[in-house]
């Protein structure tokens, strides 16, 4: 690894590889429902409206703690297992996916988009992997154990 990719893997980790797999999931599940617009659901909007303000202020909320709890400065340098990181290794992409799941089954009201989170789900199990290939790399004495009893996505619910 680089110097460069290891300064770039400490600021960003997965972020941007992540937006982008969401972009392209969004991009297929939009052409999907316009393969299929009789297929959209009757939701009514005001139901749409509240549950994406419910969705993006529990999003934004889980953000800005993992973001407080994780600084730009301990990135890479440090295991933070404390704030969020306390109950899932992820939460910045648990907090996208919780974002994104109201938002594209319900504001755009097709079952195609279904295929949409899906998608950015699989990615973003995929693209973390490397990110927790790297974190057993820079720390591999505590890692492993915190991966064991943490979530990556969702807090355990048993030991």
């Amino acid at each position: 690894m680089t110097r460069f990719t290891a300064a770039y893997n400490r600021i960003f980790g997965s972020g941007p590889a992540i937006a982008l797999a969401g972009a392209g999931a969004l991009l297929i599940g939009r052409g999907l429902a316009r393969l299929t617009p009789g297929l959209s659901l009757p939701v009514p909007f005001a139901m749409r409206v509240g549950i994406l303000v419910l969705a993006l202020g529990l999003g934004a909320g889980l953000i800005a703690w993992s973001v407080r709890t994780l600084t730009p400065e301990r990135r890479g340098r440090a295991l933070v297992t404390g704030g969020p990181f306390r109950f899932v290794r992820h939460p910045l992409y648990a907090a996208f996916l919780s974002i994104l799941a109201p938002a594209l089954i319900l504001v755009l009201a097709h079952p195609a988009y279904l295929a949409t989170l899906v998608l950015a789900h699989a990615g973003a199990h995929l693209v973390i992997g490397h990110e927790e290939a790297l974190m057993e790399e820079w720390f591999p004495d505590s890692y492993p154990a915190y991966r064991r009893r943490t979530g990556r996505f969702v807090p355990r619910l048993a030991g």
